[in-house]
C-alpha cells in the first residue's frame, strides 16, 4: 500500500498540471495544451496498464471503474478531436470562401480595365477616322 505523503504528493502534483493547463488555455498556448493532453493520455495509459497487472488482486468495483474511466476519457478525447478536425474545417471553408472573393474581385477589375481597353480603342479609332476626314477635306479644299 502507498503511504499517504506520497498519494498527496502525487495529488499536488496533479493539481498544479491541472493549473498550468488552465493558465495555458487562458494563454491559448495550443502547443503547451496539446503536450499537456499527450502526456494525460500517456499517464492515463501507464495507469490503465499499472492496472491491468494487478488486475487478478483488484476487485471487480475496481475493474468497472477503471473501465468507465477509461471509455468516458476514450469519448472525450474522440470529442475534442472531432470538435478540434470542425473548427479546422470551418477556418479552412472561410479561407477558401475569402480566396473566392479576391479571386472574383480580381476577375471584375480585369474586365473593367477590358472595358476601358475597348473604349480608348474605339476613341482612338473614331479619332483617327476624323482625322483622316479632315485631312481629305483640308486637301480637296487646297486644291
Amino acid at each position: 500500500m502507498t503511504p499517504a505523503s506520497v498519494l498527496l504528493e502525487e495529488l499536488s502534483q496533479k493539481a498544479k498540471e491541472t493549473e498550468d493547463s488552465a493558465a495555458a488555455t487562458k494563454a491559448a498556448d495550443r502547443a503547451k495544451l496539446e503536450a499537456r493532453r499527450d502526456a494525460i493520455e500517456a499517464s492515463v495509459t501507464k495507469a490503465e496498464a499499472a492496472g491491468e497487472k494487478s488486475a487478478a488482486d483488484a476487485s471487480d468495483k475496481w475493474n468497472e471503474m477503471s473501465a468507465s474511466l477509461h471509455d468516458k476519457f476514450a469519448e472525450k478525447r474522440a470529442s475534442v478531436k472531432a470538435d478540434i478536425a470542425e473548427q479546422k474545417a470551418a477556418h479552412d471553408a472561410k479561407r477558401a470562401s475569402r480566396r473566392a472573393d479576391d479571386a472574383e474581385a480580381d476577375a471584375e477589375s480585369a474586365v473593367d480595365f477590358a472595358l476601358v481597353a475597348i473604349d480608348q480603342a474605339e476613341y482612338a479609332v473614331i479619332d483617327a477616322v476624323l482625322a483622316r476626314a479632315e485631312a481629305d477635306q483640308l486637301s480637296a479644299s487646297a486644291t
